[in-house]
């Protein structure tokens, strides 16, 4: 496989920046957005060796990453794709995989670019350039999610892409992707924000209140301070499967609540102690490909 001669970023926020900063010095870094002054800091933090407002700059890259949020994901391949060059390598970072990939896949297919949906399951709930760093995906797990047509050697590309960032591959179909994280990261960031939202309401009403938090209510507020915007977008493009799994939720605390008003110790601790055990005896056995 050819090195990466000119690597086009578009959207330098935390993942976008993160990779530039990590591939930078290896090779010809670009960064493309709307914001001059945001581009600015991105090359300041050596993000990027150059950048530019203007899309067209775009043909020049032989391998591309759409890293901004998933709502203009699709809007954005709508402008750079005609403006990519034959055979070149196009990714993206978004946290829902369906719609961007049964929509970008065909497009891509149009103008003879090779695209490959990539998820990569790190950040933080920070956002911004400014806190971007080389490291970012080290030991992380990065979600492939090719379609049946997707070319062979473009998935290989992407991965060695990713493998270089020091992160772990994962092949996953986009609908299966769609519905695994519906419940390991969008349904907590639900829980985070309606959980934050309640104890606001209540600390309005009961000062000091801070005083009375420790490690357990940091762990379940960390992702409430999250990007609302982004959040917001993800949530409407996955909400079939976080719906699914928001009603299993709820229906399971109602059932724990329903226990302990009744005050049977027993029916408590069926509920939690079943939870634990199953935590703690878990074998990990993926039911995605690890390649």
């Amino acid at each position: 496989m050819k090195e990466i001669k000119n690597l086009g970023i578009v959207g330098a926020g935390l993942l976008g920046a993160s990779i530039g900063r990590f591939y930078s010095d290896k090779t010809n870094v670009i960064c493309f957005g709307r914001n001059a002054n945001h581009l600015r800091q991105a090359k300041k933090l050596a993000a990027c060796r150059s950048f530019s407002t203007d899309y067209r700059a775009i043909k020049n890259c032989d391998f591309v990453v759409l890293a901004t949020p998933v709502d203009v994901i699709i809007k954005l391949a709508g402008k750079i794709v005609p403006l990519m060059k034959k055979d070149a390598i196009l990714t993206d970072v978004g946290s829902v995989k369906g719609e961007i990939c049964r929509k970008i896949h065909p497009l891509c297919a149009r103008y003879g670019i090779k695209f490959v949906g990539s998820h990569p399951m790190a950040g933080s709930e920070k956002s911004g350039c400014r806190w971007s760093r080389a490291d970012l995906f080290k030991k992380t797990t990065v979600l492939i999610t090719p379609l049946a047509g997707t070319d062979k050697n473009a998935v290989e590309k992407v991965k060695k892409f990713w493998r270089r960032l020091k992160a772990n591959c994962v092949l996953v179909s986009p609908e299966k992707h769609d519905e695994f994280v519906a419940i390991t990261s969008h349904l907590p960031h639900i829980i985070s924000f309606s959980f934050a939202g309640q104890f606001l309401k209540f600390a309005s009403k009961n000062r000091n209140i801070d005083k009375f938090t420790a490690g357990s209510f940091a762990d379940l507020t960390r992702t409430a301070k999250s990007n609302p915007y982004l959040w917001s977008a993800i949530f409407r493009q996955n909400k079939k499967n976080i719906q699914k799994h928001l009603q299993a939720f709820l229906k399971a605390v109602s059932v724990l609540g329903r226990n302990i008003n009744s005050k049977k110790l027993e029916k408590i601790l069926k509920n939690i102690k079943v939870s634990y055990e199953k935590f703690e005896n878990q074998k990990s056995k993926s039911r995605f490909r690890q390649d």
